[in-house]
C-alpha cells in the first residue's frame, strides 16, 4: 500500500483506494505528533484507535481523549486538530471520511501528481 506523511511523525496508509466516496486510511502517529492546525472540510468522519491514544479539539470548544478500542465520529465542517500526546507511546488509528473533501485526498492526488520518485513522501509499504 502507499504510505504518505501528512505531517512529521504522522503517516498513513489508504486503505481502500479504489472507492469513489469513503477514504478509509491507517494513521501512524509518532508521539507528540498530530495534524499541525485546526482544518475544515465537507464530509463526516469516523477514528478508531486501535492502540495508544488520541486528543481530538472540535471548534476549540470540545476536547476528547479517545484510547485504545474508543471511536469517535463528527461532521467534518467543525474545526478539527489532533493530537498524539503520549511522550514515548505511538498511536495507531483506522481514520474513515468522505473522500472527494478530506486533506488526505488534496495530499494524495499531489504525491501521486508532482512528486518524483526520489523526492516523494510517497513510499510502497506490503
Amino acid at each position: 500500500r502507499t504510505v504518505l506523511q501528512a505531517h512529521p511523525g504522522v503517516n498513513m496508509e489508504l486503505l481502500a483506494p479504489s472507492s469513489s466516496r469513503l477514504e478509509s486510511m491507517l494513521f501512524r502517529a509518532a508521539p507528540r505528533s498530530g495534524s499541525a492546525g485546526s482544518y475544515v472540510h465537507d464530509g463526516e468522519e469516523l477514528i478508531y484507535v486501535l492502540s495508544g491514544s488520541i486528543e481530538i479539539w472540535l471548534d476549540e470548544l470540545e476536547h476528547v481523549t479517545l484510547r485504545e478500542g474508543d471511536s469517535f465520529w463528527f461532521e467534518s465542517t467543525r474545526g478539527h486538530r489532533w493530537l498524539n500526546p503520549s511522550a514515548t507511546d505511538g498511536a495507531t488509528l483506522v481514520w474513515v471520511c468522505s473522500r472527494a473533501t478530506s486533506p488526505a485526498s488534496s495530499l494524495l492526488a499531489r504525491a501521486i501528481k508532482d512528486a518524483s520518485p526520489a523526492e516523494s513522501t510517497r513510499r510502497e509499504h506490503r
